[in-house]
């Protein structure tokens, strides 16, 4: 297991409603070859503890995140979506996590578990509408799920219930 499979283990267990704690834990159970082998740079048992003891630490995040290696940025963003727990703090832990010296790796990647255990509503607003394509991004997630959950495009036994969605999405 990868540290791209670590975190999408982690953002999975996220969507499927484990606090963020609870799903790195698991995670980390789920591929302990791996973070066992990285234990010598930047594992995430240092950053679940590092939140629990020192949260919120520019020091703490550079150290657990010193360069730009995946499991790096997972190892910052653990920490980071820790030290911020509550959805009113999104802004400023995304700052927090930017404001450090490999920022552009470990931001984007606490945004994502942040994001996945917030939603796209505790993202702030002003930023999200700054993104190039963010309506299109948005349009997409949502007819994803609506997709997964309401099957407009209908299945091999019932026919389409949105005759539109064949035109939206043609049979890929």
């Amino acid at each position: 297991m990868t540290a791209a499979a670590i975190g999408a283990t982690i953002v999975s267990n996220i969507a499927k409603g484990q606090v963020i704690e609870d799903a790195v834990e698991r995670a980390r159970q789920a591929g302990p070859s791996v973070v066992k082998r990285e234990s010598d740079h930047l594992p995430l048992e240092s950053a679940l503890s590092a939140a629990r003891s020192a949260p919120r630490q520019s020091s703490v995040l550079t150290s657990l995140a010193p360069d730009a290696r995946a499991m790096s940025a997972l190892a910052g963003a653990v920490y980071v979506a820790l030290s911020f727990p509550d959805r009113e703090q999104l802004r400023d832990a995304l700052l927090f996590a930017a404001a450090t010296g490999s920022g552009r790796h470990v931001a984007p990647a606490s945004g994502a578990l942040l994001g996945v255990a917030h939603g796209a509503e505790g993202l702030p607003v002003d930023w999200v509408s700054r993104l190039e394509l963010a309506w299109v991004a948005d349009v997409l997630a949502r007819d994803l799920i609506t997709e997964f959950v309401d099957s407009p495009s209908g299945n091999g036994y019932d026919p389409a219930p949105d005759p539109g969605w064949w035109r939206r999405y043609p049979g890929w």
